[in-house]
């Protein structure tokens, strides 16, 4: 549904009040830190670590003798509303792998969290997908800490020579491109680039510092696009003078992005700060704060959180629901219930490690490290794996406590020790389970509902261009609008993941439907579930909006990556589907979707993760665990394949027995057991995820149960 400037002005004399007020109270009222520890992982506490790290000595090494710097950043993320479903995920970003900054350890904690998992998206960015407990009000916490090498530029001279495009490496050229938030061609950004204030500036440096001037002068308002466009022309937050920066900095040939980060020198606990990175030749990517009007930044000044990928550069303007950086996994939260703001801060502790020949070995040891962690917590590992790992999680602990006594040394003998624990878990390789890229025929795909106009082909001129790769893709209708009354799924092929013990799904989606900006309500929301019986559906995200849908801002056009987490499905042949639904009134151009692919680690040799798949190592012809999740307790019903010695046992996330249900000979046919979320003791355990493993000789088959108190 086109919507006009004016339109959008009403929208935000309606709704931007209380937006800005919650931004206002963020400033005036900052977060409270969050108090983080790895339970029962370390030999002290993340908040003792703070404490140290506040109160540094006097003589501690200044600015200008150090590289290497442990920063505290965290998160509290609020839900205000209780799911019909009794669990749900929510997504959100945290620290990444950059260059010069390594998250060292993370958690996240909440006294409603079943379980977490890290899912990569694009480039080094990551999400964590944490499963959590419904309840009318859930309150979770996250922190972690990151050694960030705080001296990368500080040989950079005053003078570096403008290059030619041919003389730039050909992997920053995609970051001269124009997007749907850097519109390079736009007129306004053209027009400025013509006044003639950017001109006879050889000097990359000194005319990105001109750059950096002029848009740290473009007002601060709250428009309904954050933009380069809407910048330019209407003023924005720092998320549009960022845009302007990457924008105005494209279009004169300097390669540059935009990026979610922390800003420790420059203001304290404030959430959601976007800032602009540019290339600089011989030297990689520099920062600058163009509002603020600080250019260069320093390395240490900032703790990257999400950086836009060339391809995926945000063409969505409100970064709120399933295609921004945060959103959950039900319709029934949509866009607004989750309290998103005080998601991220700084904290204010900083611990300055000094200048040392170790720092490129700490770094890639905690590279390393990090890793392994974020591919195996809250995954399918058996009893022993869980052991091992659980093993390497308290040496990685200990390397923080010993950089809380600036033991850089024990730091690095404890990573080591992690590493080669990690190492030792020994799962199976990752691998694809099913990919399509539409070039063919429908692959198994099937599509129906009221008003269901799914088709596969080639995009005219209503929606995208092109496909996201080659000439096909799916989509709500290729040649036109799509219906007002639709409620059409497309439904995938059964996609196995019985020997899968972890599990995630990506596709790519250009989407433009009827919504009022920014995104508060989704008319005509497209959303996935998923299903392993084919009858019985589980919703995946929540709404998807998104689009470029005011006809005053140039569209220039984008598919986004979409990454979601399928782990607890892991064990089952599943199904996913996409469901479009549109009401009564004006339409768009709909949805289009490509390139899914849904790949994860597999099982060990004679480790049954699922159903059974009649290999030598199967041992059960049929398993059911109901309900689950469960409280206050579960029923376990298996049939055997031939008279065996079988051990049912069940374990915590740490590899520790909880309880032996049975050890002892039992007939071929079915058996039926229950646990009654009670330890061996009798004690009952609390709320979370346990693991249930049935074990015959070498053979053994993993089951998740969670446990609602």
């Amino acid at each position: 549904m086109s919507r006009s400037r004016s339109f959008r002005r009403q929208i935000f004399r309606t709704c931007s009040l209380q937006f800005f007020l919650i931004l206002f109270a963020i400033h005036l009222f900052p977060c409270s830190q969050v108090a983080g520890q790895p339970a029962q992982l370390g030999r002290s506490s993340l908040e003792s670590f703070s404490q140290k790290a506040s109160t540094l000595p006097e003589d501690s090494p200044t600015d200008s003798e150090t590289n290497l710097q442990l920063v505290a950043v965290g998160g509290e993320l609020h839900v205000y509303y209780e799911t019909d479903p009794p669990t749900y995920v929510a997504y959100f970003h945290v620290p990444i792998p950059t260059d010069d900054q390594v998250p060292l350890w993370l958690e996240v904690k909440s006294s409603k969290l079943i379980d977490y998992r890290f899912v990569e998206t694009t480039g080094n960015n990551i999400l964590v997908a944490a499963h959590l407990e419904s309840a009318p009000v859930v309150k979770l916490n996250w922190r972690a800490w990151v050694m960030v090498d705080d001296n990368r530029f500080a040989d950079l001279p005053s003078q570096v020579p403008m290059s030619s495009l041919a003389a730039l490496p050909d992997s920053v050229l995609p970051w001269l491109r124009a997007t749907d938030t850097a519109q390079v061609d736009a007129t306004i950004v053209q027009e400025t680039i013509a006044s003639g204030q950017f001109q006879n500036t050889p000097n990359l440096l000194a005319l990105a510092d001109k750059i950096c001037s002029f848009c740290y002068k473009i007002p601060w308002e709250f428009p309904a696009s954050f933009d380069a466009f809407s910048a330019l022309n209407w003023g924005s937050s720092c998320t549009g003078h960022a845009h302007a920066a990457t924008a105005l900095c494209r279009a004169l040939g300097i390669p540059a992005r935009t990026k979610l980060v922390f800003i420790s020198g420059l203001y304290d606990n404030l959430d959601m700060h976007w800032s602009t990175e540019y290339y600089v030749p011989g030297y990689g990517w520099v920062g600058m704060e163009p509002s603020v009007g600080v250019n260069p930044l320093p390395a240490q000044d900032e703790v990257v959180i999400y950086s836009c990928d060339p391809a995926d550069e945000f063409p969505l303007f409100f970064t709120k629901g399933f295609e921004g950086f945060w959103h959950t996994s039900t319709p029934q939260l949509a866009v607004t219930a989750p309290v998103w703001f005080g998601a991220h801060f700084m904290d204010s502790a900083t611990y300055t490690l000094g200048l040392t020949e170790q720092t490129d070995l700490a770094l890639d040891l905690a590279r390393s490290a990090f890793s392994f962690h974020t591919a195996y917590q809250g995954i399918i590992l058996d009893p022993g794996q869980q052991t091992i790992f659980a093993a390497g999680c308290a040496q990685h602990a200990d390397a923080m406590d010993c950089l809380s006594q600036g033991d850089l040394t024990g730091t690095i003998a404890n990573l080591e020790s992690a590493v080669a624990s990690y190492q030792a878990v020994e799962v199976g390789p990752s691998q694809t389970n099913y990919a399509t890229d539409f070039e063919g025929d429908a692959a198994g795909w099937t599509h129906g509902g009221e008003q269901d106009e799914w088709e596969l082909g080639a995009p005219t001129q209503v929606g995208p261009p092109n496909a996201h790769s080659g000439l096909h893709c799916w989509a709500t209708d290729l040649d036109g609008m799509y219906e007002n009354s639709a409620d059409a799924w497309l439904l995938s092929a059964p996609i196995d993941l019985t020997q899968n013990i972890s599990a995630y799904l990506e596709f790519w989606v250009w989407n433009q439907v009827s919504e009022n900006s920014p995104q508060i309500i989704i008319y005509d929301p497209l959303w996935l579930d998923i299903t392993t019986d084919g009858y019985n559906f589980t919703p995946l995200c929540s709404k998807i909006g998104g689009g470029n849908d005011d006809p005053e801002v140039p569209v220039v056009g984008g598919w986004v990556q979409m990454n979601l987490d399928l782990t607890p499905y892991a064990g089952n042949t599943v199904q996913i589907r996409f469901r479009f639904q549109s009401d009564l009134y004006l339409t768009q151009a709909g949805s289009y979707i490509d390139d899914v692919r849904v790949y994860g680690l597999q099982a060990a040799a004679g480790f049954a993760v699922g159903k059974s798949s009649g290999d030598a190592n199967s041992f059960l012809t049929e398993f059911a665990v109901s309900p689950n999740p469960f409280n206050p307790l579960t029923r376990i019903r298996f049939t055997l394949d031939s008279a065996r010695e079988v051990k049912v046992s069940v374990y915590d996330l740490h590899g520790r027995k909880v309880v032996l249900l049975a050890d002892q000979m039992f007939a071929a046919g079915p058996q039926n057991l229950v646990w009654e979320g009670k330890d061996q003791a009798g004690r009952a355990v609390p709320s979370g995820t346990y693991l249930l493993q049935i074990k015959a000789g070498e053979s053994s088959r993993i089951e998740k149960l969670v446990l609602l108190r």
